[in-house]
């Protein structure tokens, strides 16, 4: 972070964390201002604390086991500054287990070639929009993730609330807002993979629990997004709800409050996601063991 490209008098960081540090050995004498906050909430209020304490244009967020390249703010700042329309970027990552030597052994995601969305939010291109998105994964990661500070101030009451898919959220309020999104694959920052992660996790009876409770904070999140959404964006957040909801009730053994059938309206890049799914539910409804086995040999391939 302190040994960016970008002249430091452009940038400022705010670091809000739930322990005590000192900092002070950080603090250099031509750096960026660093502003030091102790908060113990949840992650929604610690970036609504972060915000008011900065005055930037532009936010850019890096969580605390993740990292910059060095020429990740200077690149940022390009593309907001050349393009006024412009309300959230997304770069591309590389992504590493225990430590940034290791991304070499790493098969990293191959680059997609840049794109922007705006041209995609008409209905009748739907379908289209929503597997781009879902492809370049542009509401994934949320050290990928730079935005426009009035935006987010829009949403601030929102995001007080929010205690999971931080990341999503951003890009969907981007998405709402109508203007211009952009997903990038130039690599602008390295993101730690750990067995705590949504995507990556080992199934055992002892921790189904703690998924579900995953499982509710991603839904909580995907309800407050339907609430400011419009009619286009209220299908696929529909879906997302559904996905969450099935996904819950699968990890606690008890009956969605969705039938299957509303999978058929997820747009997720293709049907495969929607019929493991299903069949997680049903198989739940009859056997335990089986629909363990099955989730943890989907999950592992």
């Amino acid at each position: 972070m302190l040994d960016q490209t970008l002249d430091a008098h452009f940038y400022e960081v705010v670091i809000v964390k739930n322990f005590n540090m000192d900092l002070s050995s950080y603090i250099l004498e031509n750096g960026p201002i660093i502003r030091n906050i102790f908060a113990d909430v949840n992650v929604g209020e610690a970036i609504n604390i972060a915000i008011n304490n900065s005055s930037g244009k532009v936010l850019s967020f890096l969580d605390d086991d993740d990292l910059f390249l060095s020429n990740k703010l200077e690149y940022v700042m390009n593309r907001f500054n050349c393009n006024p329309n412009l309300v959230y970027f997304h770069n591309s990552n590389i992504a590493f287990y225990k430590n940034v030597e290791s991304a070499a052994n790493i098969d990293i995601e191959k680059s997609h070639k840049t794109i922007n969305l705006r041209r995609f939010y008409k209905s009748k291109e739907l379908k289209r929009f929503m597997r781009l998105s879902h492809r370049y994964k542009g509401g994934h990661n949320l050290s990928s993730i730079s935005i426009r500070r009035d935006l987010v101030m829009d949403y601030k009451e929102e995001l007080r609330t929010i205690t999971a898919q931080t990341d999503g959220f951003f890009f969907f309020i981007s998405l709402i807002s109508r203007m211009e999104v952009e997903i990038s694959n130039e690599k602008l920052s390295y993101y730690r993979r750990h067995s705590q992660s949504t995507s990556v996790f080992t199934l055992s009876k002892g921790n189904l629990t703690k998924l579900a409770l995953e499982c509710s904070k991603q839904l909580q999140t995907s309800r407050v997004l339907n609430e400011r959404a419009g009619p286009i964006l209220k299908r696929y957040i529909g879906g997302d709800i559904a996905y969450w909801s099935i996904r819950r009730s699968v990890f606690l053994n008890t009956r969605s409050q969705f039938s299957p059938l509303d999978l058929l309206a997820f747009p997720r890049p293709n049907l495969k996601t929607k019929m493991i799914l299903i069949s997680m539910l049903f198989v739940s409804i009859f056997s335990r063991e089986i629909m363990l086995k099955l989730f943890e040999h989907l999950s592992a391939k």
